[in-house]
């Protein structure tokens, strides 16, 4: 289990988002974001910046499946199938990577990163047991199109990139030398087991549950996710046949106490696999899906609206030097997805009793789990007496909601919240009902400001969001230049070149941003 953290959100880890080459913009153009779940069941739900998501492409492999016969206990895992990386390359030079060195003659899988240029990295997949850096991947990129890497990302994955959650690459920098490289054969591909494991239940007075789980190569630990059990199939209890999707399970009490005797007739088709792969069994059979609060989940086009849309003061880029914590680029925004409470929404917890009023405004950010899909309405709300050290005299309160209630979470910050963390179960409230419709809120300014130079030479960016209390930070980024050492920041179909004059940064407008294009952020 991982740890479960403390003050800090697990997104912090990623905070800082990056892009260059030819991903060279400031976000992704869609922004979802993903919970990170710990534990199970959940003990913290946090949803955050996903900034570069990321998916590795995978098949079933035609080999027969393993552990088709014979007994289980609770935790055994049946039917495991053989998943393999379909594209890979393998390194034929070593590289110092930021916990461990890659020797040559890894083989390193595909990773789709979800940035607007379709930006592509080669991750080594090799087991990291480690609790100090589990979960942590070395990916490696060719910036040039050279044939060499010359880049190197950190990847973040709670399950080898190979499922839905927390799969994010960012940090690009400099390698000290370039990594060469030779395409794999279909042997030296990565690969990984899908099979079923027994989740819940002990077979005796529960029935025993299946579902379907993974394990990387040379990993012994065995995923799950946690809300996923609920969606995999139960043995009979005292014996008898049951599925999981298209194979079919014979169950009887086995010789050892606590377990079953079981025989699994059938196979997985070899086929492409979508993500997520641990959603249950609905996408690889026909057994039933995870149980989903589907009165939340809006149509696609919905998915795709912005929160922040350019709107009043046009965009600017400030050309000539600018000094650290000044901005180059500034425009004029509001929020794309807005409404008011149709009914009070009162928080319940301990120590905690608050209300938002009838005609209370919000503003709503697509946001995606590894279950449901929907808008999380944040409430801005003044206060004329701050509290703590908070810098402004707004608030926000987020509902990440299900069909029947939904989550009180304080975000940061008001007027654009992308970090948000909570406790399982605390602060509930009622379900929202919103009408949808323009609100009254303060104009506000989004801002890309110079902080400063990498070591490795890669402009230091943060994105902030001023409504009139001062610019507040949203995120920061770190952008790598490029041959000629000038950083491309892409936004609103435009281009600002950024390049290093000692400690200061010198911006031009590379190519002319257009009003009605998109912000990027």
């Amino acid at each position: 289990m991982a740890p479960i953290p403390r003050r800090r959100s697990p997104w912090a880890i990623a905070g800082l988002v990056s892009l260059t080459g030819a991903a060279s913009a400031v976000a992704a153009s869609s922004y979802r974001y993903q919970p990170l779940i710990y534990g199970s069941p959940p003990a913290v739900y946090s949803y955050g910046a996903a900034g570069e998501t990321a998916r590795m492409p995978m098949s079933l492999t035609d080999a027969a499946p393993t552990a088709v016969e014979g007994e289980v206990s609770r935790d055994g895992v049946i039917a495991q199938h053989v998943l393999r990386v379909d594209q890979a390359r393998v390194l034929t030079s070593p590289v110092q990577g930021r916990f461990r060195e890659i020797p040559a003659g890894t083989p390193l899988a595909r990773v789709e990163v979800a940035s607007q240029a379709g930006l592509v990295v080669w991750c080594d997949l090799r087991a990291n047991t480690k609790w100090t850096s589990r979960g942590s991947f070395e990916c490696l990129t060719d910036t040039k199109g050279t044939g060499a890497f010359d880049q190197g990302w950190a990847g973040l994955s709670a399950y080898y990139f190979a499922a839905a959650g927390f799969n994010v690459v960012g940090s690009p920098r400099t390698l000290a030398g370039k990594a060469t490289w030779r395409e794999a054969r279909p042997d030296e591909h990565p690969t990984l087991l899908l099979g079923f494991q027994w989740c819940d239940g002990d077979g005796v007075k529960k029935p025993a549950r299946f579902a379907r789980a993974l394990q990387a190569g040379g990993d012994t630990r065995w995923f799950v996710a946690g809300a996923y059990c609920q969606g995999g199939a139960t043995a009979p209890l005292g014996g008898g046949s049951f599925d999981l999707g298209p194979l079919k399970v014979t169950a009887s009490t086995g010789a050892t106490p606590g377990a079953l005797r079981y025989r699994v007739e059938g196979r997985l088709p070899p086929a492409s696999l979508p993500q997520p792969v641990l959603s249950g069994l609905a996408d690889l059979s026909a057994a039933p899906p995870p149980k989903v609060d589907r009165a939340v989940v809006p149509p696609a086009p919905e998915l795709s609206l912005k929160p922040l849309v350019a709107a009043g003061a046009a965009p600017v880029v400030v050309a000539g030097d600018v000094a650290k914590g000044q901005p180059f680029f500034t425009v004029g925004v509001r929020h794309g997805v807005t409404g008011v409470l149709r009914q009070e929404v009162r928080g319940k917890g301990w120590f905690f009793d608050k209300a938002l009023p009838v005609g209370q405004p919000l503003y709503g950010v697509p946001m995606a789990g590894a279950g449901t899909t929907g808008l999380v309405w944040c409430a801005p709300r003044q206060d004329d007496k701050p509290k703590g050290k908070s810098p402004t005299r707004w608030a926000a309160a987020c509902l990440p909601q299900s069909a029947t209630q939904a989550n009180w979470v304080e975000a940061q910050t008001a007027m654009m919240s992308v970090n948000l963390s909570w406790f399982y179960g605390s602060r509930t409230t009622n379900a929202l009902d919103v009408e949808r419709g323009p609100i009254d809120l303060p104009p506000m300014t989004l801002s890309y400001v110079f902080a400063g130079w990498s070591e490795q030479g890669s402009l230091m960016l943060e994105v902030r969001l001023d409504w009139g209390e001062g610019p507040q930070l949203l995120r920061a980024l770190r952008v790598a230049p490029g041959a000629d050492g000038v950083v491309t920041v892409r936004t609103m179909d435009g281009a600002i070149g950024v390049r290093r004059a000692g400690d200061t940064a010198r911006a031009e407008a590379l190519r002319p941003l257009r009003t009605e294009a998109e912000v990027v952020y």
